[in-house]
């Protein structure tokens, strides 16, 4: 653990005698760029640091060297492009984050160079459970993920959606359940939005809007 005041770069090696990691600090924490490698001697990653928090861009690679993923922060969360790609070199993912999510319109790729399609948003109207008056939604995909949330946001308000609460059941089913008297709040929209996970690490997000006829 580095003084309060250290200042300079701080060179760790491993027992071969390989350089392990470079850290520049400035009193005492990381200031500009640290760079871990592989016993290999191949870069492992490098993330830029101000104040001991991550800023700007940083990249991610395999043991041959070969850049894995790039990408951007801003006070410590994902921020800006990433992009992510195959031992051979070919992109996977292009996404963008602000602020730690990942936004709209990002795209996935075949190892073919097309565009992977996002899932779906399924909604699926269960009964009318008349006694607590509350009406219940179902939301599942169209396509296996290894993981989604799904948030709600009454009245579409754009890039909004990550402030709503996840309403995610086991199973990467989503339930909303609206306790309504019937007529109440007649065709007012619903904007569901999943944020899902492939099994590569590539994240998206999709979006439906509903009417609640109800």
């Amino acid at each position: 653990m580095p003084s309060k005041t250290a200042n300079g770069k701080e060179t760790n090696y491993f027992e071969d005698g390989k350089i392990k990691s470079e850290i520049t600090y400035r009193n005492g924490l990381k200031n500009g760029e640290t760079i871990v490698y592989y016993p290999n001697g191949k870069m492992k990653y490098r993330i830029n640091y101000v104040d001991d928090v991550k800023q700007g861009p940083a990249e991610w690679f395999f043991t041959d060297g070969k850049l894995y993923q790039k990408r951007s922060h801003k006070n410590g969360e994902q921020d800006g492009l990433r992009e992510d790609f195959t031992p051979s070199g070919k992109k996977i993912t292009h996404s963008f984050y602000k602020e730690g999510y990942v936004l709209p319109g990002g795209t996935e790729y075949k190892l073919d160079g097309t565009n992977r399609p996002h899932p779906e948003i399924l909604v699926e109207k269960e009964d009318q459970l008349k006694k607590r008056q509350v009406y219940s939604y179902k939301f599942t995909l169209n396509d296996d993920v290894a993981a989604v949330q799904y948030f709600i946001c009454l009245e579409k308000a754009p890039n909004a959606y990550w402030k709503e609460q996840k309403i995610t059941r086991p199973g990467n089913i989503g339930v909303m359940e609206l306790a309504l008297k019937p007529g109440q709040m007649m065709q007012r929209q619903v904007t569901v939005y999943a944020l899902f996970r492939r099994t590569n690490g590539y994240e998206g997000v999709i979006e439906k809007t509903i009417d609640l006829n109800v």
